[in-house]
Formats: C-alpha cells, structure tokens, sequence
C-alpha cells in the first residue's frame, strides 16, 4: 500500500459511509426488487431510445412519444421512485462538491 492508498480508502469509506450514499443504494436495490418498478422502469428507458432514434417527422414518433410519455408519468409518480430521483439529486451535488474541493 502506497502514501496515497490510505487516504483514498478514508474518502472512499466516508463517502459509502454518509447517509445519503446509503438511501441511494437501499432505494437502488428497492427499485431493482420490485419487479413491476424495475420493469417500469426498463420500459421507459426502451421507449427514450426508441424516440432517440425516430425523427418529429417520422409517421411512428407521435405513438412513440406517447407510449414513453405514459411509461414515463407512471414511472415519475411512484412514490419510491420519486424519492429515489431526489436522493440521486443530492448525490450528484455531493460529487460536485468533492470534485470542486479536489479541484
């Protein structure tokens, strides 16, 4: 082990260790053991590619758009779904401000 493994293993035991970090992944894992959720959500995700693909001009991208808009609104409401985007938004500025700090 080198002068710069220890510390990194503190940061990266720290960070796992915050409390944010933890009900992400306990969400992540709620989300990926309901299997109606994580089906929901892979669905979604199949449809965004889909539009992704077809041009506003394309005769099938309305009915695409809807059936994603759909997925996506049903997906939005769910209640654990939802409070999994809230933590993924404070992740997200949590790494911004190491970034920032180590910058």
């Amino acid at each position: 082990m080198n002068d710069i493994d220890l510390p990194l293993k503190e940061v990266h035991d720290e960070i796992f260790n915050n409390g944010i970090v933890k009900e992400y992944f306990r969400l992540k894992k709620q989300i990926e053991d309901d299997k109606e959720l994580f089906e929901l959500e892979k669905q979604v995700r199949f449809h965004q590619r889909n539009l992704c693909k077809l041009s506003p001009s394309d005769a099938e991208f309305e009915e695409e758009k809807k059936i994603y808009d759909e997925l996506s609104s049903k997906l939005n409401s769910h209640p654990i779904y939802t409070n999994f985007l809230l933590i993924k938004n404070e992740i997200n500025e949590l790494l911004i401000d190491i970034r920032d700090f180590l910058s």
